[in-house]
């Protein structure tokens, strides 16, 4: 019988890329994290609303809103309107590499600022 698996933390990974979703929640899972997979901002925001996650790992390119859209919504201090903590440690991880899109990322909120393509490594440096 194998023992009992203590995660490490709760985290949501949001990103439209299937292969890239997937490959992160497998490696994450494998390092003892329980991860939720949002291919969506919608399934994103339901998952943080629900699951009190300890971290949001957040694509800007997402479907159906853009990725700062829901940054803002999390930092939102209304309890009335949102009742995600926001406080929630958001990690941007984005194809978009600007100095702009850094500066603006981490002024709406983002608690760091990961570039695609990355390492495995270099993700979990801030997750650690």
């Amino acid at each position: 019988m194998l023992p009992d698996r203590e995660e490490v933390a709760r985290i949501v990974v949001c990103e439209d890329d299937q292969a890239t979703l997937e490959l992160l929640c497998e490696h994450l899972t494998a390092d003892r994290f329980g991860v939720m997979a949002a291919p969506t901002a919608a399934d994103a925001m339901r998952l943080c609303l629900y699951n009190e996650p300890d971290l949001l790992l957040l694509d800007l390119n997402l479907p159906d809103a853009a990725g700062l859209d829901l940054l803002r919504e999390i930092r939102n201090q209304d309890r009335t309107v949102n009742r995600i903590d926001p406080g929630l440690a958001v990690i941007i991880v984005s194809g978009r590499g600007t100095e702009r899109d850094r500066v603006r990322g981490l002024g709406e909120g983002a608690d760091d600022y990961v570039q695609k393509p990355f390492s495995y490594g270099e993700l979990l440096g801030p997750i650690s």
